[in-house]
């Protein structure tokens, strides 16, 4: 069984006009379920290394945002050069492990369907994924993170998608 976790950048909703984000990307990590708690430890490390016993608050995570911005409640007072080696750091256990990366990018100023461009990278993605899942004979378990904007239309589309097909990708 693959646990595939889903999350997204670059969200600016129906806005297309963002010269600071023209594309909206969505991108899925995919481990097998034998690696997770190995992949936990590690990232546990990590937080260690970096923050102490602090990294052991239930609110505590490595957000990428917050870690590029040197925002939120736990990167907020760091140094450049420190967040950087944190980026390295996590770069270090994707690869370490062996984590599979499968995206999606959507060019928001190209974009002329009428779905949310969230919407279309998600199509984009699942498609991604059945084909990864084909090629490996495995089952997998989506894990996404919270789109309030577009959520429940991603959940029927999933259901749909299911049953027949995505209908608008890069094949039926």
């Amino acid at each position: 069984m693959k646990l595939i976790y889903i999350d997204e950048s670059g969200n600016t909703g129906t806005k297309t006009d963002d010269p600071g984000q023209p594309h909206h990307l969505l991108a899925a990590l995919v481990v097998d379920e034998t690696q997770v708690r190995a992949i936990e430890e590690d990232v546990r490390v990590l937080g260690l290394k970096h923050f102490g016993a602090v990294s052991r608050n239930t609110d505590f995570e490595f957000h990428g945002y917050e870690i590029h911005k040197g925002k939120g409640r736990y990167f907020k007072a760091m140094k450049l050069h420190l967040r950087i080696q944190i980026m390295d750091d996590l770069f270090d256990i994707v690869k370490k492990q062996g984590i599979e990366i499968i995206y999606a990018l959507v060019d928001k100023t190209k974009n002329k369907a009428l779905l949310h461009p969230h919407q279309l990278a998600f199509l984009f993605l699942v498609e991604r994924i059945e084909d990864y899942l084909k090629n490996k004979n495995a089952l997998g378990l989506l894990v996404a993170d919270e789109n309030r904007d577009i959520e429940q239309r991603l959940i029927d589309d999933l259901e749909r998608f299911k049953t027949l097909d995505t209908g608008f990708g890069y094949r039926p």
